[in-house]
């Protein structure tokens, strides 16, 4: 029994071509490679369907002349670079802007229309239609490049306007009005009324009978007058308490 030994860089090798071999398989090709679809006379990208020229009803497409096929194409509203193959008759592009619906490949009495979705920016190997006569494409016209309009963002939607709820208004107590305190009125006591005194030769008789204090004092007649009479009442008032102390005896 032979016994094959496999050496280490084999064995690096299959497995590296083996992870390209799934790689390649998960992701998707570059170029869409989609079925094209035949339609008779002369399609194209936009409008109305008319006589012998069907629409594919798109937004808006770009037409290039069989002359400019090979190159950078750029008018300001799509942007591409076309290489043409001659002798396979077979179109390739790539780094569309904006990504293409559709691909009108034009030749002799008929069209070939590659449909991609979703759009796409490249793909290879387009083609006329094929000539019945040897099996051949037809000589190629021109190549329409048809494109939609992308839709706009949707318009973020306006944040609702927090309602802004009022304090309250803080009640005010009014504070209680000071009581004024009246102050006791003073009582004025009035004066003593100064008790009447006359003065009679240098005698200041208090209390004098009222016959004196309303006599006139004119002169020293006067004065003698009136000194007579204080005597007598003063003598009289002497009297008084022996009378009655007689009249106590008896």
């Amino acid at each position: 029994m032979t016994v094959r030994r496999i050496g280490i860089s084999t064995l690096i090798t299959g497995g590296v071509l083996a992870l390209l071999a799934t790689i390649l398989l998960v992701l998707p090709a570059g170029a869409a490679h989609v079925e094209p679809v035949h339609m008779d006379d002369n399609p194209k990208c936009t409008g109305e369907s008319g006589p012998n020229q069907p629409s594919l009803g798109m937004d808006d497409g770009v037409k290039i002349e069989a002359d400019d096929l090979t190159g950078a194409h750029d008018d300001g509203a799509f942007s591409v670079d076309l290489v043409f193959d001659v002798e396979a008759g077979t179109l390739s592009f790539s780094n569309a802007s904006p990504a293409v619906s559709a691909v009108i490949m034009k030749g002799g009495p008929a069209g070939n229309v590659y449909f991609y979705d979703p759009p796409a920016t490249e793909d290879d190997g387009l083609e006329t239609p094929t000539n019945p006569n040897n099996d051949q494409p037809y000589g190629i016209s021109h190549v329409s490049f048809c494109f939609e309009e992308p839709e706009p963002s949707p318009s973020p939607s306006p944040s609702p306007t927090p309602t802004v709820t009022p304090s309250p208004t803080p009640t005010v107590t009014p504070s209680p009005s000071p009581t004024a305190t009246t102050s006791p009125t003073a009582t004025t006591s009035p004066a003593p009324s100064p008790t009447p005194t006359t003065e009679v030769l240098g005698l200041v008789l208090e209390n004098p009978p009222a016959e004196m204090q309303e006599l006139p004092m004119t002169g020293p007649a006067d004065a003698l007058l009136i000194a007579a009479l204080a005597m007598l009442g003063v003598g009289g008032l002497l009297l008084l308490p022996s009378a009655a102390t007689s009249s106590r005896r008896d």
